[in-house]
């Protein structure tokens, strides 16, 4: 369904998967602080209301894992930028997925001028 490739490109997929990343398919709430409690609580009178808001928050990400370590980067899935990562991951990683999406952009500006 959610192709890592298809947000970040095949070569950063490719070589996180090479490095021992595996990625799960998230929804990550962005939006202002809320009860969370009380979206899920069906019999809250405000539900409805409050459900439709949380969703209008959330936003899909890759949430990658390495496989034999503490390492996690949780990348947004529309826009294939690393949203954060914690101090398990090497900063040599973080800066390649930055090149790759830097490739990325570029790729996509050329197709864009030429038609």
């Amino acid at each position: 369904m959610f192709d890592a490739a298809e947000s970040i490109g095949s070569e950063a997929a490719e070589y996180l998967s090479q490095l021992g990343y595996t990625y799960t398919v998230i929804g990550v709430y962005v939006g202002p602080e809320v009860d969370v409690e009380a979206v899920h609580d069906d019999r809250n009178p405000n539900h409805s209301e409050l459900l439709e808001e949380y969703h209008e928050h959330l936003i899909t990400c890759l949430e990658y894992t390495e496989d034999f370590g503490e390492g996690e980067i949780l990348i947004e899935w529309s826009e294939g930028t690393v949203r954060s990562h914690n101090e398990s991951v090497k900063p040599e990683v973080i800066e390649r997925l930055n090149e790759f999406h830097e490739q990325m952009k570029l790729l996509f500006e050329s197709v864009d001028e030429s038609e």
